[in-house]
């Protein structure tokens, strides 16, 4: 095993297994052992990954959210080194893009969202009418006097 990834895979088949008997050769294909990721094949998942977001990525430039690169490459080449699929990704984009420029490090301009409407109020006032109403017919029901002075059984 040489990566993290290789290693919670390991975990992850030890914890279903719990104390079951442990068959190596599960061991090894849950762990990725043997399995070995050329950097030709990150190069090439790198580029497919930035090829199906091409047209945001040279939109937004550096403001891009790499993540939404570097899941469907981490996906596909499951036992890849992250490390080296970071790095193929980020000359890749640069390679693309250019060097930023002074635009690319300014920050991005916030984007107001429109601020939810507020329940009205009228519908507390419906309900609070309501509540009053189901309030005097119970008491009137009770035989007690309500605010008005109606009520009470006679």
């Amino acid at each position: 095993m040489q990566t993290t990834t290789q290693l919670d895979g390991a975990f992850e088949y030890l914890r279903r297994v719990g104390s079951e008997a442990i068959s190596t050769s599960a061991l090894d294909e849950s762990a990725g052992v043997g399995v070995v990721v050329t950097p030709e094949q990150i190069s090439a998942a790198v580029a497919a990954a930035i090829d199906s977001k091409r047209v945001q990525l040279l939109e937004d430039r550096y403001l891009f959210n790499t993540n939404l690169l570097l899941a469907p490459v981490t996906k596909s080449l499951k036992w890849a080194d992250g490390a080296a699929v970071r790095e193929e990704l980020s000359k890749q984009v640069e390679a693309l893009l250019g060097p930023k420029t002074e635009a690319d490090l300014k920050p991005p301009e916030k984007r107001k969202k429109p601020k939810a409407e507020k329940p009205k109020p009228a519908v507390k006032a419906e309900q609070a009418a309501a509540a009053a109403a189901a309030e005097q017919a119970a008491a009137a029901a009770d035989g007690v006097p309500t605010e008005d002075g109606a009520g009470g059984t006679a």
